[in-house]
């Protein structure tokens, strides 16, 4: 619908479904931008959007959110974006389009419940998204640790 113009059927599974939409979200954000694991790998497509702007992306890994929270990881990991700032982008749910990882739908539906109490919180056919001022809070997961050589 709005990844290209006219759409041909042919491109279904190749690339970002919402790619226009997600680079406009991204384009007129500000602070870092976070998201989920999506589909084959496809969250790196919208982190390509956040680098083309010169902002740092993360994914939001329960596995690294969820590690020193004994409540709603959802929650907290919303909580925390608050206080920190930025922008978070999650897809919709389309009809006959898996978007999201295999792995993850349940983490998705959390994150979108948390979402959608926020007062900010702003959607379109395909993305939801919160954009917050950024005040450089705690992070909303812990950084992936880098490999030493």
């Amino acid at each position: 619908r709005s990844q290209y113009i006219e759409n041909p059927i042919l491109f279904k599974d190749l690339t970002l479904y919402g790619a226009v939409d997600a680079r406009k979200i991204i384009r007129g954000s500000l602070g870092e931008v976070y998201s989920m694991r999506l589909r084959d790998g496809r969250e790196n497509s919208l982190f390509s959007y956040a680098s083309l702007e010169r902002r740092e992306s993360y994914v939001l890994d329960p596995k690294r959110c969820c590690v020193d929270v004994e409540r709603n990881c959802a929650q907290v990991v919303i909580e925390r974006f608050k206080g920190r700032g930025g922008l978070i982008v999650l897809p919709t749910k389309i009809d006959n389009w898996e978007r999201i990882h295999d792995g993850e739908k349940r983490w998705w539906e959390q994150l979108v419940k948390e979402l959608l109490k926020q007062e900010n919180v702003q959607r379109n056919d395909n993305w939801i998204w919160l954009e917050e001022d950024l005040d450089w809070g705690v992070e909303p997961c812990q950084k992936k640790k880098k490999r030493r050589r």
